[in-house]
């Protein structure tokens, strides 16, 4: 719903493999095994793995809800564990990454 209007009528392949390649800063992203199946995420996937190696610094911030393995996504690349975190702690650390002050 929040982006409905926003989207509305563009080519998500595109418009998708345009943020995720070069458009944001990190991405983060949210692996589950509901996630792994489905197609839209696997477009940004790939658009991700290409900006991180491209930007040689990290780039993608996994996050886990689940030990589904994500096709691409090394073993040595270092995620969360949001079933240790609140979703307090976790946007803590986002903000932290994001060079924020965090009270």
């Amino acid at each position: 719903m929040y982006e409905e209007a926003t989207l509305w009528g563009k080519d998500l392949y595109e418009h998708l493999h345009k943020v995720y390649s070069g458009s944001v800063r990190y991405c983060v992203m949210f692996i589950s095994a509901s996630y792994a199946q489905k197609i839209c995420p696997t477009l940004e996937r790939r658009s991700a793995f290409e900006r991180a190696i491209e930007a040689k610094e990290e780039y993608m911030l996994p996050a886990r809800f689940d030990d589904t393995p994500l096709p691409g996504l090394r073993k040595t690349i270092h995620y969360i564990d949001l079933r240790k975190k609140t979703p307090e702690e976790f946007a803590a650390l986002i903000l932290k990454k994001l060079g924020r002050h965090v009270s």
